[in-house]
């Protein structure tokens, strides 16, 4: 029979849109492009099947109305070659609608032309009783289309593997790939006529992969998930659509898992209940998401009040049972004042609210985001970005602040400092960005690059002939906890090299003991290979003498505000000259900071220190500069 693929198709596609609708769901803009998918395959194979019985019955039909249906098929097998770049395209561009439009036009653009040039051309039918196709002109336009279909969404899904998830793109390029090996079957077998059936199962692996709704359940509670949380956002912001939110933060009162489990269920079942139907879901005033801080609850055309008039009698039988499992906290953020324009932003944003609530305003367990908070979050991700292109474009600049040796009366090394230029050539402050360098994960790359600068720094000059013994470069905790840190930096310094003596490393006081045993681990090994530690900004933090005594460490850097404050009050100038007796009995070395005046110069020298680092000598310079510095200072 020559239509029972197209009949099977037909089947498959009824029992996918039944699976589909009869689900709970959110109708989203990937759910509304598989129903059209779907539209369209189903409207290919009665296509199918209503050219195949044309041909077969041709004396009932003029050669026109045969030839229109066939050419119809054809139309519209163009626009299912289409479905997989949209996919695509549409997740990939979807914080950038302009590039997302220009896609779409150029494809619109190449429909239009194909559609045309296949009703301007022949074509021709061939049917002997058991064999049917049909070829000529137009079939070889929508073949061309089709496979310049095919290839741009290979393209284009591997260009934004990056941007799309893994499961997502592998889907498609799934679909793209049964469907050519359905049409290069049909091609040399023509009497099995399945590249429409081939469409089918393509929607039914996008079904299974992509569209189920039972994907975007949350299985513990049978909410909808996060996942499902950000794409509706997103979405949101997509459309510029404003929006509510009450963000009802879980904190573990009690360790009990099974009595968590049906605390997280009766409040998801309770505000579930403010759902008035599965098949118009979307519409609802309240939406409520299971994420990994609690639930998120979007609320459109209502107020948050709205919400709490609701949700807070519900809560009566919910505290009666499970109070002791969570304490519950609120977030608010109202964004009808369009405080974040889209949605990277946002979700950053929620991201820093929700591990570190302290930035936003408190009262009443009531956290509310404010247009305070909205353009400090917004200036961290914008100094992230800056921080990011210096590293990939080497805008990272390296100051070096001169350390006057008191027994030699010289400068005999120096401190290396890092600035970013910011895409304008402006040099941007370590105060403004390394903290968030260390808290995003970034520092380590940072201080790779800072460590290559000065490597390369000492590879170009002469230190002994300078006067100078060693750099000193700073290492972040976050790089301390990396257990490879040892062995890359040996293998910078072998490849620039570097005598290991001319480096000296500055640690700060971590409070973690797992962070500390994998830097002691890493100090071991660069001591080994004959680089110094000092431990810096002593005075501040965690820093004291126990921590001297377990690190490894040859120099102590007195931190700039324990040195202010010796010239300001008798009792910081007692403690601190017994600490550098202490200091100097385990036979450290001292370096002072901060030393800006003659009068603070003279004070100090008096001291049994051995350095002194300050604008009194000279400020961060460019190496160049710090160059001619030394050069003169050292042969006066």
């Amino acid at each position: 029979m020559l239509i029972s693929f197209q009949i099977a198709g037909i089947i498959i596609i009824v029992v996918l849109l039944a699976f589909y609708f009869s689900q709970k769901r959110l109708s989203l803009r990937t759910g509304k492009l598989f129903v059209v998918a779907s539209l369209v395959v189903s409207v290919l194979l009665l296509l199918d099947i209503f050219s195949i019985y044309c041909i077969v019955h041709q004396e009932k039909f003029s050669i026109t109305f045969t030839n229109f249906i066939c050419k119809l098929y054809l139309v519209f097998l163009t626009f299912m070659s289409t479905l997989g770049f949209i996919y695509i395209v549409r997740d990939l561009y979807r914080y950038n609608k302009k590039i997302k439009d220009i896609h779409y036009i150029f494809l619109v653009s190449i429909i239009i032309i194909s559609t045309i040039l296949i009703f301007i051309t022949g074509i021709e039918k061939y049917y002997d009783g058991k064999i049917l196709y049909t070829y000529g002109p137009s079939t070889i336009v929508c073949y061309i289309t089709c496979g310049l279909n095919l290839i741009a969404t290979i393209v284009v899904t591997i260009i934004g593997k990056k941007e799309v998830a893994k499961s997502k793109s592998g889907t498609i390029i799934a679909w793209m790939i049964i469907w050519l090996i359905a049409a290069v079957t049909q091609f040399f077998v023509k009497e099995l006529l399945i590249v429409s059936f081939a469409s089918a199962i393509g929607l039914v692996i996008i079904y299974i992969m992509l569209e189920n709704p039972a994907l975007a359940i949350d299985k513990e509670t049978g909410s909808f998930n996060s996942t499902l949380f950000d794409e509706y956002m997103a979405e949101l912001f997509m459309n510029k659509k404003l929006f509510k939110l009450v963000y009802i933060t879980l904190v573990d009162n009690d360790s009990k898992v099974e009595y968590k489990k049906n605390a997280l269920i009766k409040l998801a079942n309770i505000l579930s209940s403010f759902e008035e139907s599965r098949l118009f879901v979307g519409r609802n005033d309240f939406l409520a998401f299971k994420t990994e801080y609690g639930f998120a609850v979007v609320i459109r055309n209502s107020e948050i009040n709205d919400f709490y008039n609701k949700f807070e009698p519900l809560l009566s039988e919910y505290n009666q049972k499970y109070k002791k499992a969570f304490k519950m906290n609120y977030l608010l953020f109202n964004n009808n004042d369009n405080l974040v324009s889209d949605f990277k932003a946002f979700k950053a944003l929620l991201k820093e609210v929700l591990d570190n609530s302290d930035i936003v305003t408190y009262k009443n367990n009531k956290y509310t985001i404010d247009e305070s908070t909205v353009k400090r979050i917004e200036d961290n991700i914008k100094m992230e970005g800056f921080i990011k292109n210096a590293i990939e474009n080497d805008l990272i600049v390296v100051n070096y602040q001169p350390i006057y040796s008191k027994e030699k009366n010289k400068i005999t090394s120096a401190e290396a400092l890092v600035r970013i230029k910011d895409p304008n050539g402006a040099l941007i402050y370590p105060n403004s960005f390394i903290e968030l360098a260390e808290k995003n994960g970034i520092i380590s790359k940072l201080g790779e690059k800072v460590f290559i600068h000065v490597c390369d720094f000492i590879n170009k000059y002469n230190l002994n002939e300078l006067g100078l013994e060693y750099i000193e470069v700073n290492l972040s905790v976050v790089q301390c906890g990396d257990e490879k840190l040892a062995d890359r930096y040996i293998e910078i310094m072998k490849e620039y090299n570097i005598n290991p003596k001319n480096i000296n490393l500055e640690i700060t006081e971590t409070a973690s003991t797992n962070l500390r045993n994998i830097m002691i681990n890493n100090m071991k090994k660069l001591i080994d290979y004959g680089v110094s530690f000092s431990l810096d900004d002593f005075g501040m933090g965690n820093s004291n003498l126990n921590y001297i005594i377990e690190m490894p460490v040859e120099i102590v850097k007195f931190d700039r505000i324990l040195v202010n404050s010796y010239f300001n009050d008798d009792k910081a100038k007692f403690v601190m000259t017994r600490i550098i007796e202490m200091i100097k009995a385990l036979r450290l070395e001292i370096v002072l900071e901060g030393i800006e005046t003659k009068e603070m110069l003279d004070e100090v020298l008096k001291l049994d220190i051995d350095f002194i680092q300050g604008y009194y000598y000279s400020k961060p310079v460019s190496e160049i500069d710090f160059v001619k510095y030394v050069n003169e200072f050292n042969n006066k």
